[in-house]
């Protein structure tokens, strides 16, 4: 139980690594997707979203660890994808 929630929280340290540099970006579909969230609930809205799916992962481990990485590595891998896609161009 305790080798999911390890790769969990290494999972979302990427994705926080992936968050902040997205943000960060001047990619105008980015900045464009945030606006109406930011204006609504603030510039750190995104994060706290981001904290609340990292949570949720962490609380599944307890009871269904499998299915937690396996859900948490399938969000992760689509967060790569489109850090790729958005920033890169690729």
């Amino acid at each position: 139980m305790t080798l999911p929630l390890i790769f969990i929280a290494i999972m979302g340290t990427v994705n926080f690594f992936l968050h902040r540099a997205m943000l960060e970006s001047d990619n105008p579909i980015v900045q464009e997707a945030l606006g109406p969230m930011r204006r609504t609930f603030g510039k750190h809205a995104t994060y706290a979203l981001e904290f609340m799916v990292l949570l949720f992962a962490l609380m599944m481990a307890g009871s269904h660890p499998i299915s937690a990485l396996l859900l948490y590595g399938l969000y992760t891998l689509m967060d790569v994808f489109a850090y790729a896609f958005l920033i890169h161009g690729k």
